[in-house]
């Protein structure tokens, strides 16, 4: 099983690496694979993810995570050791993949179910994935700023404004990821907020259905 699970997640790395721009290396491959067998071997426990498969998993989670990755890079190109927080980070969706495709970003994993915080916990003892850290609470318990926010099916828009107010300082940004593009859930967003770059998110014969990333800021946040 663990050698399938290193030939399938290479091949299909390799398949997104133009969309990347550049090829993870040798050993973030190997922390992706083993991330993906501690997910498969919890996730028969503890249920984490309605996922099963270690190839589906790999399609769909990994590979979904990481097409945001360029997208983000170039938006922190600027930044040194940008901050980043994932709500409702579940299984340590998108925020691990992440945390190992970029080891000088720090990426807070924040949720409120305890079994899927002790995952998160074993991921990071296991992997030594010191840039990330977890927190067992409730978004809106965390009282701590962030440069980004980030989410990946967690609630509509204007739940996760709502719930996400204490985590934003002057500079901070929401990345909302999204399947169909969220025209409801936009006209219910408070007017301090607002929508400033959308991206149709893209991996041929990667993903199923739509997928969009929505930038979003809060230029006059005393509104």
């Amino acid at each position: 099983m663990a050698e399938l699970i290193n030939k399938f997640l290479n091949k299909e790395i390799l398949k997104i690496t133009p969309v990347l721009g550049k090829p993870l290396n040798e050993k973030q491959e190997l922390l992706l694979a083993e991330y993906i067998k501690l997910l498969h071997k919890w996730n028969q426990a503890y249920n984490l993810t309605a996922v099963r498969e270690p190839e589906d998993m790999i399609k769909k989670h990994i590979i979904d995570s990481l097409i945001i990755l360029p997208i983000l890079e170039k938006d922190f190109e600027r930044q040194s050791g940008p901050t980043l927080v994932d709500v409702g980070s579940g299984a340590g969706l998108p925020g691990i993949p992440l945390a190992i495709a970029q080891p000088s970003w720090e990426i807070t994993l924040v949720d409120s179910n305890g079994k899927k915080t002790g995952f998160l916990t074993a991921v990071k003892r296991e992997l030594g994935l010191n840039n990330i850290s977890i927190i067992n609470d409730r978004v809106e318990n965390v009282n701590q700023t962030f440069d980004a926010i980030i989410c990946r099916a967690f609630a509509s828009l204007k739940d996760i404004v709502n719930l996400t107010e204490k985590l934003w300082s002057e500079k901070t940004c929401l990345w909302a990821m999204k399947g169909k593009y969220p025209d409801e859930e936009l006209r219910q967003l408070p007017k301090s907020y607002r929508v400033s770059a959308t991206y149709a998110l893209t991996a041929p014969e990667i993903t199923d259905g739509e997928r969009h990333l929505l930038k979003i800021i809060r230029p006059n946040p005393a509104l």
